[in-house]
């Protein structure tokens, strides 16, 4: 009877270390609801209210992603049944990003970011990639082989890129209304290399520094996401995180 009796308790504990294993934790990482603002972690049996009309994204380490829409109140959906198989490094470091107001420096001025005409371009994952020559900061890429240069569309003429580091120069032609264009071929780009980019009538140059990442094949996006973040790709890692809610079903 004893034997029996420590079997079913075993059995139960095992059934709960499973269940606790399955669990997954998550981040908030788009929300129109007051009590629960980006970058809140939500842990996978915490009780959630989103009222009528309001929109919770939830994501976990694992890459999986879920949309809460209102009227709702309970625990996570699905979370019970999720792998939590990511490192919780993914959920600080974009919980971390998402609750700090990027700052950074412009020609000796700190000021916000303004990535409002960035989030209108990106219709891709990979358009998160694109260097921005118009307000600057650190760029990271992960195939210096083949980078993408990103505008704000507002803007058309000659723009001038010159490294810093080795002083090489291109010149290149923005149309107007496009967002994106090719890195020019004849100007070599390293890990580490800084460039200046100055618009013909404009008063004020962009300086970007570019870090080129190690990709891993199996890496989700939010995996980028945090990678990014992590080098000082901040405004890379929110535009990356903007997309992944706005494609969110």
């Amino acid at each position: 009877m004893m034997r029996l009796l420590f079997a079913a308790v075993l059995a139960v504990c095992l059934n709960a270390l499973a269940l606790a294993a399955r669990a997954e934790d998550f981040v908030v990482i788009e929300s129109s609801v007051a009590s629960l603002p980006a970058g809140a972690a939500v842990g996978a049996s915490t009780h959630v209210e989103v009222p009528a009309s309001g929109r919770v994204v939830l994501a976990a380490p694992s890459g999986r992603v879920v949309t809460i829409n209102g009227p709702f109140a309970g625990a996570p959906p699905g979370a019970a049944e999720g792998t939590a198989s990511g490192s919780s490094d993914v959920l600080r470091t974009l919980s971390a990003l998402l609750g700090n107001a990027d700052q950074r420096k412009a020609l000796g001025a700190v000021r916000a970011t303004d990535v409002a005409w960035r989030q209108e371009s990106v219709k891709s994952a990979a358009d998160v990639l694109a260097i921005d020559t118009t307000d600057g900061g650190d760029a990271c890429i992960y195939d210096q082989s083949k980078p993408m240069l990103a505008h704000n569309p507002s803007r058309h003429g000659q723009m001038s890129i010159e490294s810093m580091t080795g002083g090489d120069k291109a010149s290149i032609e923005w149309p107007k209304d496009t967002a994106h264009l090719p890195w020019p071929a004849t100007l070599p780009i390293n890990d580490g290399d800084a460039f200046v980019f100055q618009q013909v009538g404009e008063d004020a140059a962009a300086i970007v520094t570019i870090h080129v990442l190690p990709a891993a094949s199996a890496a989700s996006e939010l995996d980028r996401a945090a990678q990014m973040a992590q080098a000082g790709c901040r405004d890379q890692a929110r535009l990356l995180l903007a997309y992944i809610a706005k494609s969110a079903k």
